[in-house]
């Protein structure tokens, strides 16, 4: 099926998302990763006539992107209550946190397996490795940061595959409000954990202290060895409307 790249959304002089159309749908891409060239990440949003029941969704969206819907892996229903994976590959799936299962991370090879993630206010963290040919990806909603999570990817993708952090690519697409109210027991405990993230916290005009979990992702992922230039950083401020307005999106991630 060809799918036609339309043109580039611009943000602060820089190419941020490219639209591409196949009919009436409209998509979108990181124009950041199209130099790796073999790999797809696109973003739709939910529209009203995606049905969650039965998977008609999913099904919809293996015929607008040629895929095999018994080959694929996907992340549904996927919000602050519940996750559920479904895949047709060996798949290794971590929980974080004892007390809220919302956090996950999983590292697979998609060359032969689609992933397709269904998610509802919720930050996704995709890692790439070029050379490898490998995505792990860390999801959480948009009340937790992902520091466990990335550091542990980071150091499976090292043991397993030879990754080396200076060579992956890290895109992170926050929807909604990425600053969250915290307490002066869990303030510490960010500050306890990493060597400088003044500029994480802020105080608002009541005297309460807030987090930038992005920006805390950001923070592990720099402890850990990855470059900052290779951190993709999306706002929701930076997103089309169609994308920034809408509560659930889809994530396509294919290796050709």
């Amino acid at each position: 099926m060809l799918r036609k790249k339309v043109n580039s959304l611009e943000n602060n002089k820089d190419s941020i998302l490219s639209v591409h159309t196949d009919g009436d749908i409209e998509y979108y891409s990181i124009t950041a990763l199209e130099e790796l060239g073999e790999i797809e990440h696109y973003i739709l949003p939910k529209t009203f006539y995606d049905k969650d029941e039965e998977d008609a969704d999913f099904f919809r969206l293996c015929t607008l992107f040629d895929f095999n819907f018994n080959k694929i892996v996907t992340i549904r229903n996927f919000n602050y209550e519940s996750i559920e994976i479904n895949s047709y590959k060996d798949i290794e799936v971590k929980a974080f946190t004892e007390t809220n299962s919302n956090v996950c991370a999983i590292t697979t090879n998609v060359r032969k397996a689609p992933l397709i993630i269904r998610n509802k206010g919720i930050l996704n963290v995709i890692i790439y490795d070029p050379g490898k040919k490998v995505v792990s990806l860390a999801a959480v909603n948009m009340q937790q940061t992902l520091d466990k999570a990335l550091k542990a990817l980071v150091l499976e993708l090292n043991i397993k595959y030879n990754s080396s952090p200076l060579d992956l690519k890290v895109v992170m697409i926050s929807f909604g409000q990425s600053k969250v109210y915290v307490d002066d027991n869990t303030s510490n405990v960010f500050k306890s954990n990493f060597h400088n993230i003044n500029h994480c916290i802020s105080q608002t005009d009541e005297g309460l202290e807030q987090v930038d979990i992005c920006k805390i992702n950001i923070a592990t992922l720099l402890e850990v060895g990855v470059k900052y230039e290779n951190i993709i950083d999306i706002k929701n401020k930076e997103l089309p409307e169609i994308l920034a307005n809408v509560e659930t999106i889809y994530t396509i991630i294919n290796i050709k």
